[in-house]
């Protein structure tokens, strides 16, 4: 069922290296602040980085390094029971993914037994916890470098592996994927919505988590319906059912770089995607709206918009 207004932000996203070292009382206050806006999911983005062999936690991966004060994944579950939270746990993250994408069968293998190994030991450390609600892939597909059947089926043999091993340890729990889009360039969203029906026929994924990408610079609010229901109809072809949430930006592109920005046309974009998704997460509160992170005025403006129903005061 779609998503009425008003509309809010249900959840975000959180790059570990930001909480990395939070004091046990600013890792209390983002929740806080998140749950105050009625938010209730945080999905850790990665949990260790296989291209510099270092972990957001003290991991038991051969040659992985826990570099970082804190223990970002015990913290965020911790907090995740302590306010209510669902917590989704990222595996890994590796930056040369986005100079390969699928077109290196032997290093994408080669980084699926590495996100297998990573899942066991994450389950075996943190599965006590109850917020610990599913499982969030790092690699982002897009619509640009997966042009060929063949890259399609590189990224099931990616999935199936790894989503094999997530099922095997927790069958019950979900697996997020968050791809995003490139306006003008690869795939049309037909295009993009034939291959998603392809990828997930044969996929244990659970959630497509999408990328609005209109903060990145890669897409205008106006040609969010067609990218966002081209993927609903994809979903909609697979026999069973694969969630469509949004995955909204919260900041704009600046010289640049990505800044905050006042929240009524992230709102505006919400608006757009809503026909089509169950729920709304975004990137990120964490580094773009929270009082901890930016200037106050960015928390003020969301709350001034939510209040207000989407209308700008």
């Amino acid at each position: 069922m779609a998503l009425i207004p008003p509309l809010s932000l249900s959840g975000t996203f959180l790059q570990p290296y930001l909480g990395g070292n939070w004091s046990e009382k600013q890792w209390d206050d983002e929740f806080r602040y998140m749950k105050e806006i009625g938010m209730h999911q945080l999905i850790l983005q990665w949990s260790a980085d296989s291209q510099h062999f270092t972990a957001a936690y003290p991991t038991s991966l051969p040659g992985f390094k826990h570099q970082m004060k804190a223990d970002v994944v015990e913290e965020a579950l911790k907090r995740g029971g302590r306010y209510g939270f669902e917590i989704y746990v990222g595996l890994h993250l590796n930056h040369d993914w986005f100079g390969k994408y699928t077109s290196d069968p032997a290093w994408l293998d080669h980084e699926a037994d590495l996100a297998s190994a990573l899942a066991r030991d994450l389950w075996s450390k943190y599965g006590h916890y109850a917020s610990f609600t599913g499982w969030y892939l790092s690699f982002e597909p897009d619509n640009v470098n997966q042009p060929e059947v063949s890259d399609w089926d590189q990224s099931i043999a990616f999935y199936r592996k790894v989503g094999g091993v997530m099922k095997s340890l927790t069958p019950d729990k979900p697996i997020m994927v968050a791809p995003f889009f490139v306006d003008g360039a690869g795939q049309t969203p037909k295009q993009w919505g034939t291959m998603w029906t392809y990828i997930l026929t044969h996929s244990p994924i659970d959630i497509v988590n999408l990328q609005d990408g209109v903060g990145a610079a890669h897409s205008l609010p106006e040609h969010l319906p067609a990218w966002f229901s081209a993927t609903k109809e994809a979903l909609e072809r697979l026999d069973r059912p694969v969630a469509l949430w949004s995955d909204t930006e919260t900041f704009r592109t600046v010289n640049g770089k990505f800044a905050p920005v006042e929240f009524a046309p992230v709102y505006e974009c919400m608006e757009l995607v809503a026909p089509f998704i169950s729920n709304i997460t975004c990137f990120s509160f964490n580094h773009y709206v929270s009082p901890q992170q930016v200037d106050p005025i960015y928390y003020e403006s969301y709350k001034r918009v939510l209040q207000a129903g989407g209308r700008s005061k």
